[in-house]
């Protein structure tokens, strides 16, 4: 049997045509042709092909490599880049799209930033990610590039002057004209798998910006749980890997039809239910995986790359929080103060206006974090009022382990063992004592008051047991005496390992540490 494939046109559009395919299934029935059958070209009909033994001839095999984008940059890279991260920057540079589908916790944000550098020609460039990771975003090119960008806050556009900006999700709508006339050439959508909902209009704006620029979609979803929501990304990267949404979902995706409700009764029309189509799961995805992973997508996890982690990673989450005013009354307090309970009191108040300020934001990563990742999750709190409202928005998926709980061990093992994927925790309450190493990300909603507290938080589950890297994330107020006291209880927690039985010394009060924070404040802003 004949088992070659060339490449035609027909009716002005290209095709793959070859002999015989009886019994292959493609999205698409095949047209018949003088010579065999033919299917549109796109790279997941060459796949099923090459699945079935067939070999392209020169001109078909040509048009497979220009799809698959092989080519890697062979220039220098910063040193900061570890091995798996320098190879997919070395890839990403030269295609004209990626999906970038690293597991969380593997420095998508700092291989952009890389790609942004080494690409000057694609800009304007414009970073599109949730309202609550614009900070991080800036402060992580302040980290690792010269590069300056700007945010953009409001729904009225107005000239940033500057070639690499960072807009949310939420006004980008009110933006796409503007940025589509300053010719924007590359367009990175962070937590890409926000715009899945095709008939959103901020999804609509997305992938209406600039003239065909590049698109590096970026998240960390596990493809294989829901193929649905891939074909947006991928068809925004380049419309021929795969083939239209209708045959995509027919072929990767198990559909079932439903009633459709309305009042708590089936829907009538015309004497007859009206039904909607539902997607009840997937099939073929060993296909899609290698169509993919052959051409716009790279993904690696955490398992495949772990001998080059570190340990720990801390990632800090920069957020506004407009309490700028609250923030300079408990600095002139604290410099008031002359012992420390006075310090710890006038920090009170700002103290628990930060938490309650972090409710949303903490609502919206762990929305995030839950969309995209299969992992489960600690986060961590002090005031009762902040984690138990973070705890009804999740209770679903949830436990709550606050002072006075008395089923305490039963809610652990609904999370250790059990379907619950988040634990939000009191930071006394399940700072000792607990291991939880079936978790490896951390996410601290508000900082303790000791270094301590927090050392003793973070080891619930970087302990005995746990065999991955552990990464940490803190919700900070920016501009407020958070960012301060986070630096100083980071650099304290050697201190407080060697702490016995709970009792610090002096220099380590909470009251000293507000200090300290206020005193190296004042002197910075001297010196600037």
């Amino acid at each position: 049997m004949d088992k070659r494939a060339r490449y035609i046109r027909r009716s002005g559009k290209p095709y793959v045509e070859f002999t015989d395919g009886a019994g292959i299934i493609f999205p698409t029935v095949p047209l018949t042709t003088e010579n065999g059958k033919c299917v549109p070209l796109n790279l997941l009909n060459l796949a099923i092909l090459h699945q079935n033994g067939y070999t392209f001839l020169d001109v078909l095999l040509q048009k497979k490599l220009e799809l698959q984008e092989k080519a890697t940059y062979d220039g220098e890279l910063p040193e900061c880049l570890m091995p798996f991260q320098a190879e997919s920057v070395r890839k990403m540079i030269c295609k004209s799209g990626t999906l970038l589908a690293d597991e969380q916790g593997l420095g998508k944000t700092l291989q952009l930033i890389t790609v942004i550098d080494k690409r000057p020609d694609l800009r304007p460039c414009v970073i599109v990610c949730p309202a609550h990771l614009k900070h991080n975003w800036k402060s992580e090119f302040a980290k690792w590039s010269k590069t300056e960008p700007v945010i953009l806050n409001t729904r009225t556009p107005y000239n940033p002057f500057a070639d690499v900006l960072i807009i949310n999700y939420e006004i980008v709508q009110y933006w796409a004209q503007y940025l589509t006339e300053l010719g924007t050439k590359l367009v990175i959508c962070d937590e890409a798998h926000r715009i899945k909902n095709r008939s959103a209009a901020s999804t609509q704006a997305v992938l209406e910006l600039g003239n065909n620029p590049v698109r590096i979609m970026a998240t960390g979803t596990p493809l294989v749980n829901n193929p649905e929501n891939v074909w947006a990304l991928v068809n925004a990267i380049n419309p021929n890997i795969l083939p239209g949404y209708t045959y995509f979902t027919s072929y990767f995706c198990e559909v079932a039809r439903v009633p459709v409700y309305y009042n708590g009764k089936p829907l009538i029309k015309f004497g007859e239910k009206v039904m909607r189509k539902v997607f009840t799961g997937s099939k073929n995805l060993p296909l899609l995986n290698k169509t993919l992973t052959s051409s716009v997508m790279i993904r690696r996890t955490k398992e495949q790359v772990l001998p080059q982690l570190p340990a720990k990673t801390k990632t800090i989450l920069p957020i506004d929080v407009g309490l700028d005013k609250e923030n300079k009354e408990a600095i002139n307090l604290i410099l008031e103060a002359d012992n420390v309970k006075a310090a710890n009191d006038a920090y009170a108040k700002l103290y628990k206006e930060l938490g309650t300020a972090k409710v949303d934001p903490a609502i919206q990563w762990i929305s995030d974090f839950l969309s995209s990742s299969n992992e489960k999750l600690v986060v961590a709190g002090w005031h009762r009022d902040v984690t138990t409202a973070i705890y009804e928005k999740f209770k679903d998926d949830a436990v709550l382990i606050i002072g006075g709980v008395t089923d305490k061990e039963q809610k652990i093992k609904e999370f250790v063992e059990g379907g619950k994927r988040i634990l939000i925790g009191n930071i006394k309450a399940a700072g000792t004592g607990l291991t939880l190493t079936v978790a490896r990300s951390m996410l601290f909603v508000e900082l303790p008051m000791t270094a301590a507290d927090l050392n003793q938080m973070m080891d619930r589950i970087h302990r005995i047991g746990q065999s991955n890297q552990c990464n940490y994330y803190y919700l900070i107020g920016k501009g407020t005496l958070e960012e301060k006291i986070l630096d100083l209880l980071d650099r304290k927690t050697d201190m407080a390992k060697q702490v016995v039985d709970g009792i610090e010394g002096e220099e380590l009060e909470f009251g000293n540490l507000l200090k300290e924070a206020v005193e190296s404040s004042n002197k910075n802003e001297e010196n600037n």
